[in-house]
């Protein structure tokens, strides 16, 4: 099961942290907005969600991941990808 809870609580955080953007006019203008989220892959955090899951499973809940994302406007995802020194290879 996706932490979707958390996801959540980090896009919240993130947004307060870098979500404010850079204005040369006037503290009400925004230029630019960074709104992302990291999903976290150690120990089954956030993706996968267990271990053993088919491709076509984690690629169901990597898009359901980003689905969210997009539905919550955020306009970045942090992937963590190499928690245990091993790679994601293209098949």
């Amino acid at each position: 099961m996706i932490h979707l809870k958390n996801i959540l609580k980090i896009s919240a955080l993130l947004f307060l942290i870098f979500g404010y953007g850079y204005s040369n006019k006037s503290n009400n203008e925004i230029n630019r907005e960074f709104r992302g989220v990291w999903v976290a892959t150690v120990g089954n955090i956030d993706w996968p969600s267990a271990k053993g899951l088919s491709i076509a499973e984690q690629q169901a809940e990597a898009i359901k991941i980003l689905d969210t994302a997009k539905n919550s406007n955020l306009n970045a995802i942090m992937l963590q990808i190499r928690p245990q020194s091993d790679a994601f290879y293209k098949c």
